[in-house]
């Protein structure tokens, strides 16, 4: 059996260019606005594959937009640096964090989100 397609949800970068060239299927990876996981690794060595579909904070879905396009739809991208993310680590861990609102950049990750999000674009698309 061949595979045909792949679509990913906030998946975090998985391979190098070598390994981007192998994949021969298409391949649809939706972002949903500020979801940190599409940030990682960092970019130097790993790499996305496929065809971006970005959801913005309003719920409008941005097919494979240009690298420009995608830079003017993220100006906000929350990157944390190494002592935020030992902080909210440590914050996880005490139970601190469940007193406070949970971070867009870690809530736009929650496949809820990510299913909800996409069957309002399905929807709309198909009026």
């Amino acid at each position: 059996m061949r595979l045909h397609g792949v679509y990913t949800f906030g998946s975090p970068r998985v391979g190098d260019r070598r390994f981007g060239a192998r994949i021969t299927a298409l391949v649809f990876r939706f972002r949903n606005d500020s979801d940190i996981v599409p940030h990682l690794p960092l970019g130097l060595v790993f790499r996305h594959v496929g065809s971006l579909q970005f959801i913005d904070g309003a719920g409008h879905l941005h097919s494979d937009p240009t690298p420009v396009m995608e830079l003017m739809l993220d100006p906000g991208a929350h990157v944390l640096s190494a002592n935020e993310a030992m902080t909210l680590r440590g914050m996880m861990r005490t139970g601190e964090a469940l007193e406070l609102p949970v971070p867009g950049f870690l809530a736009d990750h929650a496949p809820i989100n990510y299913s909800v999000l996409v069957w309002n674009c399905y929807d709309a698309r198909t009026r």
